[in-house]
């Protein structure tokens, strides 16, 4: 049987899984280098608390004694001065068993931790200087608490009765996508803010409804007579920007003078408001806003050629997978490969179309 499939095809599909391959070869490589070189560090400092035990069993061997050269009165003292010396000397084989052990268990464990290669597989040996009498076997790194990344969604808190820089930002913005903010009252008593509410283009009932179980009221927001579809007349309320009115604003802020700012060094409130009213007037005239109609511009994604050749060779090994099993480990590697040169393909061309777009605002 004779698949449409060159060869030429079949050698770039095994480069590509190789470098895959020996890309993960090589992490492993590492991780498992950086787990000898921190093992070969726990032996070393296992050595030197060796080293110090054998210093402290010497020293305890050859102490000497209470002197008994002189006849005791009776055997009972005689026993008892001979305590110490049998208890260092039940003491000694208690030490030099405990050494021996250490250097055993640490020995073994090195040699299993180079033979197995997973990371969850070894356990690991500490001995502390300040308690080097007790050998303590660590958890095993399967059982220790893994560290995971979480993202923490928060709200932002604008209150928008305040003439801040935040909530002009913020109103600014939804009049560009025809939105705007359907509650002007207080939503939380305690401060007298209004940091609750509901965005909308749609006229409503909005109600303010005190439940007592929150220091935040509650908003009922009551549609009335909304249209099941939105018609394709419909206006949009957008900003014109573009590069002449970006060039004009640029302009008009040149051609302002700001000494006047410059010279009410003693409130730094009105100075603040001064600016801003200013820059944004001038951001208005520079970029008003228009109605217009929406249209529906249909973005039609052109292949490139290499997207097609990909595409040829996958519905090629598709069509061989279905025949020869050992061929569907090296589709679904292809699969997302070509999955991936779409994607970039899709947002090199969605990049391209907003920044040849005269409305930037319009093509997002």
């Amino acid at each position: 049987m004779i698949y449409p499939i060159t060869k030429v095809d079949l050698v770039n599909v095994k480069n590509e899984i190789v470098n895959e391959v020996s890309s993960a070869f090589l992490n492993e490589i590492l991780s498992l280098k950086s787990l000898i070189l921190s093992q070969s560090k726990q032996i070393s400092d296992l050595k030197k608390e060796i080293r110090i035990l054998t210093k402290c069993k010497n020293t305890t061997t050859t102490t000497a004694g209470p002197d008994i050269t002189e006849v005791p009165a009776d055997r009972n003292s005689t026993a008892e001065s001979s305590k110490p010396d049998e208890q260092a000397n039940l003491d000694a084989p208690n030490i030099s068993s405990e050494i021996k052990n250490v250097t055993e268990i640490a020995e073994n464990n090195f040699k299993e931790n180079r033979v197995n290669t997973s990371e969850n597989s070894s356990e690991w040996m500490v001995v502390t200087s300040k308690r080097r009498n007790n050998i303590k076997q660590a958890v095993p790194i399967a059982d220790k608490p893994q560290v995971h990344l979480t993202s923490k969604r928060m709200d932002f808190n604008i209150d928008v009765l305040t003439d801040s820089r935040d909530s002009r930002e913020l109103i600014s913005l939804l009049e560009i996508y025809n939105v705007g903010v359907s509650c002007n009252s207080t939503t939380r008593p305690s401060s007298g803010a209004c940091l609750d509410n509901i965005i909308s283009n749609m006229k409503a009932c909005l109600k303010i409804r005190e439940l007592h179980i929150s220091d935040h009221v509650a908003l009922n927001f009551v549609l009335d007579n909304v249209p099941l579809t939105i018609p394709l007349n419909d206006k949009l309320t957008i900003r014109c920007i573009g590069e002449h009115t970006i060039d004009q604003f640029i302009s008009s802020l040149s051609s302002v003078s700001w000494n006047d700012i410059y010279d009410m060094t003693k409130d730094v409130n009105k100075m603040w408001t001064l600016f801003s009213n200013r820059y944004r007037m001038i951001f208005e005239v520079s970029f008003p806003l228009k109605e217009i109609s929406p249209r529906r511009n249909i973005l039609t994604f052109r292949s490139s050629p290499d997207l097609q050749s990909k595409k040829k060779l996958l519905d090629n090994l598709l069509v061989i997978s279905t025949v020869r099993p050992e061929f569907k480990n090296i589709y679904s590697n292809y699969k997302r490969i070509y999955d991936r040169a779409i994607s970039s393909a899709n947002r090199t061309f969605l990049s391209k179309y907003i920044e040849n777009s005269n409305n930037k605002s319009k093509a997002v």
